[in-house]
């Protein structure tokens, strides 16, 4: 809209949210407060500025923006704001130097008891605004948001958030509801594509876990395929209906029993019972109550109060420990003591060989330099200490065994043929099977062992 007088012109925009004005080439020129009588008399009343004016003045012959109107300000609608992340994006971990994991992918995310999911933010008014004409321009009317709980989910006394009722896993519907579950499905296996699994509740996997790769759940975990060379550890309980062929690395712990269909060149250590279908070959096991195996037990070594078993050991005289009556708290107290004696024995063969030459040229009063003598010295250090050590975890071995909580009533049932190269042994006493023997069938009380079964 163009409104024309002698010496100027005015054009309001079509939203009517500016106004310009050209002033013709005339003399003399309109002051500024002649420019707002004529503004105002085409109806501009708002955002005009002397400024503009000016430059307008100053600018004749050319259209020149003298007034602005001021937009209503949008509100803030309500909305949930979600302190998580649901996304499939891998958020693979990086260590400081650079580098990443690519087992560490962060497909999982975590959430505890009293963990807060959402909160839901207030709609905030706009605030008005108005154009060049004067008229009052109003905001939009701002919405409102709602929270929505699912399952193990609690709103707030308040109404203002949401509050995870256990451990687990945020599920969010395609609703916005969101939900915590404590089971996670992996449809297929754990692998390149997964990453390594850590979840607070049940994990079930219904294909394998790949070699090298680590699962871990605090509640349980079930295995529908096989578990290869992997770390499988459950705050509960542990099922592999595949079985386990770990290749001298996988590992599999638990503080409750573990059901497998078989299981090979594997260590596991389990709190409660351990119950095989099929055979244990080469494996290292200790457990808290029994060791049930329905086939046979070859070569490793096994432990436990109570062992049954259909066979143990082979023809070819594979040579299998079987320890019963031994408390599984002794058994690893000892192996981590033995583990620790051997890498200090090796630590200290290692520097004494270092010194040996040092010594004997010192013995012979050969000219030194002082940094030989500083070595020298360094490593008698360390020998001394390393000595001192290594009686000091001898000595704790031989504490450990000897305590009487390490012995406990126990026994070793089997259904069929026991073979040559079997060790029976419980803390006191070791006993080796030099003939096949039918039905065996031994007990220990006190550390001692009784009873073995006919031989044939």
């Amino acid at each position: 809209m163009v409104a024309n007088t002698e010496s100027a012109a005015v054009k309001i925009s079509s939203d009517r949210m500016s106004a310009e004005l050209i002033i013709y080439n005339i003399s003399p020129l309109p002051s500024i407060l002649e420019l707002r009588s004529l503004l105002a008399s085409r109806g501009v009343i708002f955002g005009i500025k002397d400024e503009l004016l000016e430059n307008a003045l100053k600018a004749h012959g050319t259209w020149f923006k003298v007034a602005e109107g001021l937009p209503a300000a949008a509100p803030v609608h309500g909305h949930v704001q979600n302190h998580f992340d649901v996304s499939s994006q891998p958020r693979i971990a990086v260590s400081e130097s650079g580098q990443a994991n690519m087992k560490e992918l962060g497909l999982l995310e975590n959430v505890t008891v009293g963990f807060i999911l959402a909160t839901l933010i207030p709609p905030k008014y706009g605030i008005q605004g108005r154009n060049v004409c004067g008229e009052i321009l109003y905001p939009e009317e701002p919405r409102t948001a709602t929270l929505l709980s699912g399952k193990n989910v609690t709103v707030s006394t308040d109404g203002t958030e949401l509050i995870s009722d256990i451990d687990g896993r945020v599920v969010l519907d395609r609703d916005g509801r969101i939900s915590v579950e404590n089971i996670y499905v992996v449809n297929g296996d754990v692998g390149p594509a997964t990453g390594n699994v850590n979840f607070l509740g049940t994990v079930v996997i219904s294909g394998k876990v790949c070699s090298d790769y680590r699962v871990k759940a605090a509640q349980k975990i079930l295995v529908s395929g096989s578990v290869e060379g992997a770390i499988i550890e459950a705050g509960q309980e542990i099922t592999v209906k595949g079985g386990v062929a770990g290749g001298g690395h996988a590992l599999l712990q638990s503080p409750g029993d573990i059901h497998l269909k078989f299981a090979q060149d594997s260590k596991i250590f389990c709190g409660g019972s351990l119950f095989v279908d099929h055979d244990l070959i080469r494996v290292t096991v200790v457990a808290a109550q029994s060791i049930q195996v329905k086939g046979a037990i070859i070569g490793g070594v096994v432990t436990a109060p109570t062992i049954t078993a259909g066979r143990i050991g082979s023809e070819t005289e594979v040579h299998t420990i079987v320890e019963f009556g031994i408390s599984s708290r002794c058994k690893l107290i000892c192996s981590n003591l033995e583990q620790e004696f051997i890498t200090a024995r090796d630590n200290l063969i290692k520097l004494r060989k270092k010194l040996q030459p040092l010594v004997a040229h010192y013995n012979a009063r050969k000219i030194m330099t002082v940094e030989e003598k500083s070595t020298m010295e360094s490593l008698e250090n360390a020998v001394s200490e390393l000595e001192t050590k290594v009686l000091s975890l001898s000595a704790s071995v031989r504490d450990a065994i000897s305590n009487p909580s390490a012995d406990v009533r126990g026994e070793v049932r089997v259904a069929g043929a026991t073979y040559p190269g079997v060790i029976l042994s419980t803390n006191r006493q070791v006993r080796a099977v030099t003939h096949e023997v039918k039905n065996l069938a031994a007990t220990a009380s006190e550390g001692k062992m009784s009873g073995g079964g006919s031989e044939s």
